[in-house]
């Protein structure tokens, strides 16, 4: 499975060469960079979504599985499920958008977001790597919690540099944090944890 997952990011890169590099800058330039403009096309926005679900889903069957119990129907429920969040933190976007702000307001922190995600399931992979092959639950617990802190740290400075126009807008922020990232992942924990209690 994790061979199929990386074959995928493999031709993703394969169809966009300056994918990578254009996903960094994006995360890390000071400038308004965006993920847009190496991955435009939906064959390649599909192999990176089926990369990063996958990842994610491969590293939280593993982290409360562990490598022994392998079972592809819970590995396709918990993409699923990860599927389903996605598209509907997408949709509160669009509703806010349309609500408070414009969809034009929308493009710079969707295609950060889209950056940020694939380099956080970029380095999740040799995580959950280390997870399967050497089972080092502990020490790859704290690197998976690690990158999560950093993902939500790198989210938040940049939707700070975006939406910061008044002091109340450090609210939104943090509404927007718990409700739409925090919330949800640990929703997608609390219910792989309920799929392994009968195996329990």
């Amino acid at each position: 499975m994790m061979f199929a997952l990386l074959l995928m990011l493999l031709m993703a890169i394969a169809h966009q060469p300056g994918l990578i590099g254009a996903s960094f800058r994006a995360v890390f330039s000071r400038l308004d960079r965006t993920y847009a403009d190496a991955a435009r096309d939906l064959y390649t926005n599909i192999l990176l979504l089926i990369f990063r679900l996958g990842t994610l889903a491969m590293a939280l069957q593993t982290l409360f599985f562990g490598t022994g119990t392998f079972s592809i129907l819970t590995f396709l429920l918990i993409v699923a499920g990860l599927g389903v969040l996605q598209l509907l933190k997408w949709l509160a976007m669009q509703s806010i958008a349309k609500i408070f702000l414009s969809v034009r307001a929308l493009e710079e922190p969707l295609s950060f977001l889209a950056s940020l995600q694939l380099l956080t399931s970029i380095v999740v992979y040799p995580v959950t790597l280390l997870l399967i092959d050497y089972n080092w639950l502990w020490v790859c617990a704290v690197l998976l919690a690690a990158v999560y802190v950093a993902y939500l740290v790198l989210l938040l400075i940049r939707m700070i540099r975006i939406f910061m126009t008044k002091p109340i807008s450090i609210l939104y922020i943090a509404l927007y944090i718990m409700t739409l990232e925090i919330v949800p992942f640990v929703g997608v924990c609390l219910a792989v944890q309920y799929l392994m209690s009968p195996i329990n």
